[in-house]
């Protein structure tokens, strides 16, 4: 059986950097990194050791892996051009969360997902080890490279398939992508009115300590819809008037804990 000695990189965002450079200081050679963006492949290249292409044809032939960190939408492209310019018998995963493993189907031999169910932003020291890794291939001998690939970054690794993966990168959105956005939202507000966001900063913590020592989301649910307090509500209604962005966004949710309108109909 193969092992997966040398990596190619193909994308250079922030989940790009990030694993690179775990793989890299774990002792796997990254033997190129490709992005449209010469620059940005050049740059993660230098942290890498490595060297930078914008051009698929640029990169090594013989690599053990090719892992795409790209976006969703780019995969399909980037993955016909690498199957133009390696062929068949290569072995390529992708780190979405969402997109099946099936989008490299009859362009190569041996394929799979690699998913990190984290946020990622470039530059920002993370700990992989705390990190659960998702991985999806029907096949045997690279579901075992992976496991011993993945394993030299993480102890928290899961087999999953591409349906059960999609579920969880939905409950990821809610849980964070939409949580964030949230956080935007009430940032904007208290700033509107010179206060600062910091003053949230206890609270927040202490929702998401409370989570992670295994608490049920929403047995702890606070606030006023929770208490069906009405009357704060119409209130709090009224002084979203002047941020009518957001107006639907706090009825809607309110209206759901009000309700607990947590059936699949």
């Amino acid at each position: 059986m193969t092992k997966l000695n040398k990596i190619t990189l193909i994308g250079s965002g922030n989940l790009a950097w990030h694993l690179g450079k775990a793989f890299f200081n774990s002792g796997i050679k990254i033997n190129g990194v490709y992005s449209r963006k010469l620059l940005n492949a050049e740059k993660l290249a230098i942290e890498l050791q490595t060297f930078g292409v914008n051009k698929m044809e640029e990169l090594p032939y013989d690599s053990d892996l090719y892992i795409f960190a790209v976006t969703d939408d780019a995969l399909e492209e980037l993955s016909l051009e690498l199957h133009e310019f390696c062929g068949y018998k290569v072995k390529v995963v992708h780190t979405s969360g969402f997109v099946s493993s099936d989008i490299f189907k009859d362009r190569f031999s041996d394929f799979g997902v690699f998913y990190f169910l984290q946020t990622f932003t470039k530059h920002r020291d993370i700990n992989f080890e705390q990190i659960p890794c998702f991985i999806t291939t029907d096949d045997a001998g690279l579901e075992t490279n992976l496991y011993n690939l993945a394993s030299k970054i993480t102890g928290n690794i899961e087999f999953i398939s591409d349906e059960k993966r999609k579920v969880l990168h939905l409950a990821a959105v809610f849980a964070n992508n939409f949580t964030n956005y949230l956080y935007s939202v009430s940032k904007h507000i208290l700033e509107s009115s010179d206060l600062k966001f910091d003053f949230l900063y206890p609270l927040i913590s202490e929702t998401a300590m409370k989570i992670a020592d295994g608490y049920d989301p929403y047995e702890v649910q606070t606030g006023p819809a929770k208490r069906n307090d009405l009357k704060t509500i119409e209130e709090q209604m009224r002084l979203l008037e002047r941020f009518p962005q957001f107006r639907d966004i706090y009825q809607k949710i309110s209206e759901d804990i009000i309700g607990r309108k947590f059936n699949d109909g």
